[in-house]
């Protein structure tokens, strides 16, 4: 069986941090600011405010069991590369120079198991895929889907069938108030 977790985006960088960057994807009117984690150390020739591509995966890690006895599991994109972009001019003739980028871009695909579906709402619902050849519960990626789109139904399904998925990500933040009285706020990436 074939299996593929497979990240590539193209944006401006607008924060370097220890062991992440954080990129402001625009697709249209759209934007998003995507933070990768970093695999390996960042060439230091690339800084902010550069426009680089990056490849790599979903990063999965179980972060504990919520009071309903349900795994919480926090989900993350890595970087395994990141190169900085080539201009207009560079890719279609060879000649440095020119500051005109090529558009940016999000692309995921995820190709695996399929373990499970849980609805959300009446509106959206979760299908969770395994990236590996067996229908590993602790690997798996979460996606979240708009219920009257182009997926199939669920019934459509069974565990262990092999998915294949194109999918888009959502960034979101949302504020929490903390038990202090604080106020924190949290960013959500969404694979949908």
């Amino acid at each position: 069986m074939m299996t593929k977790n497979y990240v590539e985006a193209r944006g401006k960088i607008i924060k370097i941090e220890d062991e992440s960057i954080t990129l402001l994807v625009k697709r249209g009117p759209d934007e998003s600011e995507m933070t990768f984690l970093l695999a390996d150390a960042l060439d230091p020739s690339i800084s902010r405010r550069d426009i680089v591509e990056v490849s790599g995966h979903i990063g999965l890690a179980q972060i504990g069991i919520n009071e309903k006895g349900r795994s919480m599991i926090e989900q993350y994109l890595i970087a395994d590369s990141v190169k900085p972009s080539k201009t207009t001019l560079e890719m279609m003739c060879g000649v440095k120079g020119n500051i005109e980028y090529p558009e940016h871009y999000f692309r995921c695909c995820i190709v695996g198991t399929f373990i499970h579906i849980a609805k959300r709402s009446d509106e959206w619902g979760r299908i969770f895929i395994s990236p590996t050849s067996d229908a590993d519960w602790d690997k798996r990626i979460m996606l979240n889907y708009y219920l009257k789109g182009l997926i199939p139904k669920p019934e459509k399904f069974k565990r262990g069938d092999e998915i294949a998925l194109v999918v888009d990500i959502k960034v979101n933040s949302k504020e929490y108030e903390l038990e202090d009285g604080s106020k924190e706020i949290r960013t959500f990436e969404n694979f949908m």
